[in-house]
């Protein structure tokens, strides 16, 4: 029994990594993405996606957001980042 158990939490676990791989996959073609539309440096996307919760957002909400394409990929982060910026200033 210990032994099934021990099989069952390292599968578990394998899969827990590929999800978190994955999902780092997909932030990071999405950063890549980004600059490449908006001429910017992948290191100023960087800051900018942390600034305004765009890594964690596209994190959460993978399962939908991973079946989209690049370019309404772009126009989602162009929305998400205006009405933050928006938000912050009122």
């Amino acid at each position: 029994m210990e032994k099934e158990l021990n099989q069952l939490e390292k599968e578990f676990k394998q899969r827990q990594m590929g999800i978190v791989e994955e999902r780092a996959r997909f932030v990071s073609f999405c950063i890549e993405q980004y600059a490449r539309a908006k001429n910017m440096s992948t290191e100023d996307v960087v800051n900018l996606f942390e600034k305004y919760g765009i890594t964690e957002h596209f994190c959460e909400f993978f399962e939908v957001l991973h079946t989209h394409g690049h370019n309404w990929l772009i126009e989602e982060i162009d929305e998400m980042i205006n009405n933050r910026k928006h938000r912050q200033r009122n």
